[in-house]
This record gives structure tokens, C-alpha cells and sequence, in this order.
């Protein structure tokens, strides 16, 4: 880029300026002429004889007459370059929105375009003669030196950097500024662009940028915690079933028989553990039903007053008419659980205030947007539940970090709690709304979408009956020990178990043996051949043969992958005696 010079005048002003000069010159030589005939003697004596000449009074006239014409014709020509030249101006400053002015080396403004109104809300007469602080902060005062700029100036004769535009209303906004040297004067053009418009799409396209990364994240950790759930179920269902088994044997007065409930407490809270990662992927849904939060807090209040310190002060206020949700009830536990023991780590050890509230808010799109993980919320009516603590706070840095997996604030802990609970509201098309601040404390807001469906009372846990079978079953599944541990439980049932170890050896027996099976208890998740093509065929075979499905993924997942033709069941890894004797029962007597 040239270094920038004056701009020369138009055409016609110069034609204007040359016309005036000439009747200048005429006019001070006539002046001259007539001071020296009216004044000077001999000039006058010569003048006075020459006057009596007719030639010379012609001349004379028509002098005269040629210099009020050129007088004139120079003024028409200067008003009418005038003229164009404001025209110009204004055209110019028409059409672009920039700012142009030109600066003294000692920043005072000499001349600016009409744009500045516009831009600034000044009019140019208020910013010519003062210094560029009117227009935009000094960006020495943002870390950029007077000599880089003089610097590129000298070198390049140009300079492009960023400052912050200030509007005569006090409003703040980014600004672009290229300089110009001058030649001349040694002072600069400057041109100022307002890229407020550029920042927001900027800033929009990094947003969007880091949504997407994230999705790719959940993606991957959705498909990892897949796997994990399947081999984690598999080792879950040999421990917790192993034990089930060894319980249902032994005498009440056994002195192992804490140990053996010990095991299968423990087995229950890791599934419970594995659920939470499923969560996390968005994938966790086990039994949607319409759900009433009031009555979830009313049975979690026992398990709340444990997970806080001793000398917290819990209050609930919950709302009288709250509309039922539509979700899966371990998971909205695990949302509670996690955001009381997230409230209660933020007192550090010592007491506090912690609140549990609930209530119903009709929603917008604005306000939707405002909340986090609501990319499948919907505006309408939503039952809330609200925790909030006078605790420690967090800062921004904070609150963009504690959904992320394994990033924790506390000296030991993993920093699943919000992560799970993140999958979970992503999972129920819900929202999360976010209030904190270092030293007042924060507050979590979640939002589940109301629906019209009645709450149906829970059924207790159902109990041995004793209830027996007989028969084949087919037992199907590529882990030796959920094989083993399933044929136990099938012959405890009263069934006689034949075992396969994989889809293959399943599709022959089921061939050759499906007229004397009972039922078929068969795997989803098998290498080579999955459960799904595994129970096609034998449908396909044979329809008549009751078919349980077992996996370790939710009985939404499986369900999504039956459309024409369903199962006669499902039980989810890890499953106890009574859960599988259920199942049978239902699928060879009916509910």
C-alpha cells in the first residue's frame, strides 16, 4: 500500500482558481494604472493627452468590460465546483459506513466525512479539533505501542489494528482502524470500521464450533459407555446373581448372610454406577412413566438429610399443583442425589442453608435458550425442581468446566455427578438453568417437560412365590459365566437349560430342537452375529417359541430395534432370581 497524499483539487476548481488569479493581477495593474493617472503628474498629463484619443478610451472599455466578464465567469466556475465538491462529499459519505478522518501527529482531528454521525451519533463540526479519544480509546491503552504503529507507518505507510469505539450515548463497541501516512503533514488518514456485526458471527461460528466438538464428545463417550455397560453387566450379573442364588439358600440365622446382602448391596450400587454412564451418554432411559417430583422428594428426604453436614439447614418448598413429568425414575433420583451432593460439598465441611423446591413456569423460546443442554426442549409448560446453597460459589471458569467428565473442585472425587446429571436432562428433552456466584452461593434449576398422563402407584418389589416351571429353555449368550450363572437360575425355575455360546450355535440348536423349547432367554449384545439377527431367524423359523431378551442397555434402546416384531420380554443386566422368574412367568402365562 502507497503512502497516502493529499488529494489534488478537480478540474474546475482549478480552471475557478486560475480565472480569479488572472482578474487579480488585471485588476491590481488597473488599480495601479489608475492611482498613477490621478495621482502622478506626468501620468496624468500624458493620460490626458492620450484620453482625447478615441482608440485609447475604446481600449480602455473594453479592458474594462473583458475584466467584469473574467470577474464573473471566475466566480460561476469556483460556486459551481464548490457546489460539486460538497455533492461529492456527500455522495461519498452516502454510500460508505465508514468513518474517514484525518489527524494531526498529535491525534487532534482536522477533518472528518459525514459518516461519523452516523457511526459515532456526532456531527462533524462536534468532532473536528478534538483529539480521537472522542471517537475510540487510545489503543496504547490496549496493549498496543505508539512505536509499532509509528513503525509501520515509516515502513509500510499503513497500519491495521483494533480499538474499542465509544458512541456519544457512553455505548461501547470494536472497532476496525486502518492509518495512512501523510506525507505532507506528517499526520495520517484514518479510516474506522464498526465490526460489531463481524464480532457477533464470530462469535457465533466459535459457539457453534465448541457445540459441535462437544457432540462429537458425547458421541464417542456414548459409544464407550456402551461397551463398558455391556461388559461391566456381564461381571455384574455373575456377582449379583451368584449371590442372589447363594441367599435364596441360605437360613436367615446364617452368620454369612449379612455378607452375602453386603455383595449384593454393593452389586446394585455399581449397576446403579454403570447407569449413571449411560446416562452421561444420553442413552440411559430404562422405564418411562409419568412421574410426580413431589413425591420423589418426599421419599429421597431420609437420604438428604445424610449427604448433608451435620448443622445444615434443609427447607423444601414445594408447590402445591406440580404436573406430572414423563421420565425414568432412578434417573430423576440420580439428578436429586447429585445436586444435593453437589450443594452440600460447596459448604466445605461446614453448615449451611440448602433449599429443595419445586413448582410449575411456562417457558418461551428465549428463556429456553438461555438454559443449558436444551437442544431438544420444546417452548411450553415445564415442572421444575430447584436446588440452591449459600455456599462457596463459583466463578465463570468454573461453570463452563463442572459439566465436563472427571474435572472436579474437590481433593478426591471423579466428577461424574453433573456430567450424569447433564446426560439425564439431555436424555428427558429438558433443560438446566445455571445461577452462581464466588461467595453467594448457586443455584440449579431443572426443567422437565409436563405431561397430561396420570401418575400410576409404584407396585412393591415382587416377592418368591415359589413358582415353577417346566420344560427347555434355550440360554444364549457369548459370556461362560452369565451362561453358567443363567442355567443355575434356569434350573432353580424348575426348566432344563440348554446353553449356546454364541448366535450361531443358537440358530442351529433353535433349528433342530425349537419344537421342544419352552422358551429362549437370548443376549442382545454377541459378537459375529448379534441378538437382533439371531432373534430374526428364529422368528422367522418358528414364532410360536417365547423369546426373552437380556442386555445391558435399556429397554428403550432395545424396544427401538423391534418395530415388527417384539419380544416376549426383557430383563436388564445385571438381574436377580425374582426379576427372572417374573419375566418367564409373563411370557409363558401372560401379565
Amino acid at each position: 500500500m502507497a503512502r497516502v497524499r493529499p488529494p489534488h483539487p478537480g478540474i474546475a476548481t482549478r480552471k475557478a482558481r486560475a480565472d480569479l488569479l488572472l482578474a487579480a493581477v488585471i485588476g491590481v495593474l488597473l488599480l495601479i494604472m489608475n492611482l498613477s493617472i490621478n495621482f502622478i503628474g506626468t501620468v496624468h498629463v500624458f493620460f490626458r493627452d492620450y484620453s482625447q484619443f478615441a482608440l485609447m478610451v475604446t481600449i480602455v472599455n473594453l479592458t474594462t468590460a473583458w475584466l467584469a466578464l473574467l470577474l464573473f465567469v471566475a466566480f460561476y466556475r469556483w460556486l459551481k465546483a464548490s457546489r460539486s465538491n460538497a455533492e461529492l462529499e456527500q455522495i461519498v459519505s452516502c454510500i460508505s459506513p465508514d468513518t474517514l478522518i484525518v489527524v494531526r501527529p498529535d491525534r487532534t482531528i482536522t477533518m472528518c466525512n459525514a459518516s461519523v454521525e452516523r457511526m459515532f451519533g456526532r456531527r462533524a463540526s462536534d468532532v473536528i479539533g478534538h483529539t480521537t479519544d472522542i471517537l475510540y480509546k487510545d489503543r496504547r491503552e490496549q496493549h498496543v505501542g505508539a512505536c509499532e504503529i509509528r513503525d509501520a507507518l515509516s515502513n509500510e505507510g499503513f497500519h491495521i489494528g483494533s480499538a474499542t469505539g465509544v458512541r456519544a450515548s457512553g455505548e461501547e463497541f470494536p472497532l476496525e482502524i486502518v492509518l495512512g501516512h501523510l506525507e505532507l503533514d506528517h499526520g495520517a488518514v484514518v479510516l474506522l470500521r464498526d465490526i460489531s456485526e463481524r464480532k457477533r458471527e464470530e462469535d457465533e461460528r466459535i459457539q457453534l464450533e465448541q457445540q459441535v466438538a462437544q457432540r462429537q464428545r458425547m458421541e464417542s463417550l456414548g459409544l464407550l459407555a456402551g461397551g463398558i455397560a455391556h461388559d461391566f453387566n456381564n461381571l455384574l450379573a455373575g456377582i449379583l446373581g451368584n449371590a442372589d442364588l447363594v441367599l435364596a439358600d441360605m437360613p436367615e440365622s446364617a452368620p454369612y448372610r449379612d455378607n452375602c446382602d453386603e455383595i449384593v448391596r454393593s452389586a446394585n450400587r455399581a449397576a446403579v454406577l454403570c447407569r449413571e454412564m449411560l446416562a452421561y451418554s444420553g442413552r440411559g432411559r430404562i422405564q418411562i412413566e409419568a412421574l410426580q417430583i413431589n413425591d420423589i422428594i418426599d421419599e429421597m428426604k431420609q437420604f438428604f438429610e445424610i449427604a448433608a453436614p451435620e448443622g445444615t439447614t434443609i427447607t423444601y418448598a414445594l408447590a402445591g399443583e406440580t404436573p406430572p413429568i414423563e421420565g425414568d425414575l432412578p434417573q430423576v433420583r440420580q439428578i436429586l442425589m447429585n445436586l444435593v451432593t453437589n450443594a452440600a460439598d460447596a459448604f466445605n465441611g461446614s453448615s449451611g442453608a440448602l433449599e429443595i423446591s419445586t413448582g410449575c413456569m411456562s417457558c418461551d423460546e428465549p428463556f429456553l435458550s438461555r438454559c443449558r443442554f436444551r437442544e431438544a426442549s420444546r417452548p411450553g409448560t415445564y415442572a421444575y425442581l430447584r436446588v440452591s446453597d449459600d455456599g462457596c460459589g463459583m466463578d465463570q471458569d468454573t461453570q463452563s468446566k463442572i459439566f465436563d467428565p472427571f474435572f472436579t473442585t474437590k481433593f478426591t472425587g471423579h466428577g461424574l455427578g453433573l456430567a450424569c446429571v447433564q446426560g439425564i436432562i439431555r436424555s428427558h428433552k429438558g433443560a438446566l438453568d445455571l445461577t452462581s456466584r464466588p461467595g453467594h452461593g448457586t443455584v440449579f434449576t431443572a426443567f422437565f417437560p409436563a405431561t397430561e398422563k396420570t401418575v400410576i402407584p409404584r407396585l412393591p418389589p415382587s416377592e418368591d412365590d415359589g413358582w415353577r416351571g417346566q420344560g427347555t429353555v434355550l440360554v444364549v449368550d457369548n459370556e461362560p459365566a452369565v451362561v453358567k450363572l443363567a442355567s443355575r437360575m434356569i434350573t432353580r425355575l424348575g426348566f432344563d437349560p440348554v446353553c449356546a455360546d454364541g448366535g450361531q450355535t443358537a440358530i442351529e440348536l433353535y433349528r433342530t430342537r425349537h419344537s421342544d423349547l419352552q422358551l429362549v432367554l437370548l443376549d442382545l449384545s454377541m459378537p459375529s452375529i448379534s441378538g437382533h439377527e439371531v432373534f430374526l431367524e428364529m422368528q422367522r423359523m418358528d414364532d410360536t417359541v417365547p423369546i426373552i431378551l437380556s442386555s445391558g442397555y435399556t429397554h428403550e434402546d432395545v424396544a427401538s430395534l423391534f418395530t415388527n416384531h417384539s419380544p416376549a420380554g426383557f430383563i436388564q443386566k445385571p438381574y436377580q432370581l425374582n426379576t427372572l422368574r417374573g419375566a418367564v412367568r409373563q411370557a409363558l402365562q401372560g401379565p
